[in-house]
């Protein structure tokens, strides 16, 4: 009992001299360079999804763009209607152009199977042992828009012929019709992106 009481009294010492050390010193970082805004979310008006940003933009009628932005992702199955009507517009417009692009399109029904799943919820998605990039995720470099339309547009579900080999969701990437990096370099460090062009004057 003697030892089990000293033994409590040398861990409650112990203890009392680790509280009255002195503290370490905070490491000094300067000012903070970042200022963000402390408003509260009612403050601001979203004007845009970017999850998967085109589907308000290339998906969805002009009608709906604006709803469609300012909902949450809770409520983006009502959406998927819209999509279809969408996407037989595309194809009735587009699919001359992918096949002398030397592509294979999509019949809509694949297509729907294809994309609804990919931009319903518009959400980001994120699995840790899949290679990171969208639409696992999404990285400052990834070409999202073209990789939704390849996957609203192509046959990748078969999958069809795309220039020699399947199509997938980078057929439309290969194609040099956008920019294939951008401008400046990323930063390595917060906040990544490069230093905004000015405003013109």
């Amino acid at each position: 009992m003697r030892r089990a009481w000293l033994l409590c009294a040398a861990l409650a010492c112990a203890a009392c001299e680790k509280d009255d050390a002195a503290p370490e010193p905070m490491l000094d970082r300067g000012p903070d360079p970042f200022v963000f805004s402390t408003a509260a979310p009612e403050a601001y008006l979203r004007v845009d999804r970017m999850g998967a940003p085109v589907v308000a933009t290339v998906l969805l009628p002009t009608s709906q763009k604006d709803r469609f932005n300012q909902d949450d992702p809770v409520n983006d199955g009502d959406y998927s209607e819209f999509v279809v009507p969408t996407l037989e517009q595309l194809h009735h417009e587009l699919d001359d152009d992918l096949v002398a692009l030397a592509l294979t399109p999509c019949a809509v029904d694949i297509c729907v199977r294809q994309a609804v799943p990919m931009v319903v919820p518009d959400a980001l998605r994120l699995t840790l042992a899949l290679p990171d990039g969208f639409p696992n995720g999404r990285r400052l470099e990834d070409s999202v828009v073209d990789r939704i339309v390849a996957v609203a547009l192509l046959d990748i579900d078969t999958p069809g012929d795309c220039n020699g080999t399947p199509c997938s969701v980078d057929s439309l990437v290969a194609i040099p019709m956008n920019p294939t990096a951008n401008e400046l370099a990323f930063l390595a460090d917060f906040p990544y992106l490069a230093t905004p062009h000015p405003p013109p004057p």
